[in-house]
């Protein structure tokens, strides 16, 4: 129903007489009570009346073809002297089972306000479970306040731009309840510069593309190595993207070299 009047006054007769009931015996006036539209039938007096979240708001004790009549629930309780708490244990989802709890996240590595030197690879891991659906480690995603997504699942391994991160691990569960926990992590400079590089992967029309950046080499040309194997030999102009042009997901490391393969920048890793 719908709430239509407050502070309502209301003449119920509980007793007539005659033919249809034309004259009323027995009449009550009730004071700041609250209207609806029809949603009530005969026999339905003392039920409870709730809103959309299921918080009570009156107790019913009148009705018409067009009305339904409640007392306020504060009235109620305060002439009573007693009060509505909350039931955690045994409340229900409305079918019958217990409620959909949110998932529990706990990232275990690393510590909450590690630091580490830019272009270390740092490996993230984390557990998640729940009460409906158990172990959900698989499906942790991994985010950086600072770099964005950085993948998917227990245990990940990525380097981080140089910043304070806040890393999150989230996880869903099938009944669209979601979980997290937080870290705080920090990447800082190498001391006096150095050859650093940073990727950033990306999809176009669902092929797998990497943008390449790097710093701090100082020959003409460079060597590009994915997972170890050399894949071009570039002008030194400190960008450079790879085409893989694979579709799905997939993990990529790569490195940076001088021409002749030393010196080399950190390994920067992409997780699509």
């Amino acid at each position: 129903g719908t709430v239509q009047e407050i502070s309502v006054t209301a003449n119920i007769c509980y007793e007539c007489s005659g033919p249809f009931c034309f004259r009323c015996k027995s009449l009550a006036t009730f004071t700041g009570q609250f209207a609806t539209t029809d949603m009530s039938e005969g026999g339905d007096s003392g039920s409870l009346m709730v809103d959309g979240s299921e918080e009570p708001v009156g107790l019913l004790f009148a009705g018409s073809t067009t009305r339904t009549i409640a007392n306020p629930i504060g009235a109620v309780l305060n002439h009573f002297s007693v009060s509505i708490e909350p039931n955690t244990t045994n409340c229900t989802n409305g079918s019958g089972g217990t409620p959909n709890l949110p998932p529990n996240v706990t990232i275990t590595s690393p510590a909450n306000g590690s630091g580490f030197d830019e272009g270390t690879d740092i490996t993230f891991q984390a557990t998640a479970t729940d009460i409906e659906d158990g172990d959900l480690t698989s499906g942790v995603t991994w985010t950086s306040d600072q770099d964005g997504p950085l993948g998917t699942g227990g245990s990940i391994a990525t380097t981080l731009s140089v910043n304070t991160h806040t890393i999150t691990a989230s996880v869903t569960d099938s009944g669209g309840n979601s979980g997290d926990d937080q870290i705080a992590v920090t990447v800082n400079a190498v001391s006096g510069g150095g050859f650093t590089l940073s990727a950033n992967g990306y999809k176009v029309r669902g092929l797998q593309k990497v943008d390449l950046t790097w710093s701090g080499a100082s020959g003409p040309s460079v060597e590009v190595y994915r997972e170890g194997n050399l894949i071009a030999t570039v002008t030194n102009n400190g960008a450079y993207t790879d085409p893989i042009d694979q579709r799905g997901g997939g993990s990529y490391s790569y490195q940076v070299c001088e021409a002749g393969g030393d010196p080399c920048s950190n390994t920067a890793t992409v997780t699509f």
